[in-house]
């Protein structure tokens, strides 16, 4: 099989970049569900917690050890790698 295009090599990167940001903010939003679940105490700004905790070195690693696995696996792409 011939190697994938450029617009295919992007679009399954982007894809990758935009499920590791996800999973990213599920951990972030189950971190916030767990520290109320401890207080007992709901938070009114969850979505002022979840941007902090996005701002968090924690979840930058996250995003930069996903990317940098993204960045490895794009250099190596063909459509037998993939499938």
């Amino acid at each position: 099989m011939p190697a994938m295009t450029k617009a295919q090599r992007d679009g399954i990167a982007e894809l990758l970049r935009e499920h590791v940001r996800l999973q990213a903010d599920i951990d972030a939003l189950e971190t916030i569900l767990a520290m109320e679940n401890m207080t007992g105490r709901v938070t009114a700004d969850w979505k002022g917690d979840l941007l902090r905790l996005q701002q968090s070195a924690r979840y930058r690693s996250v995003l930069a050890e996903g990317e940098k696995l993204i960045v490895e696996m794009r250099a190596a792409m063909t459509v037998s790698d993939v499938f």
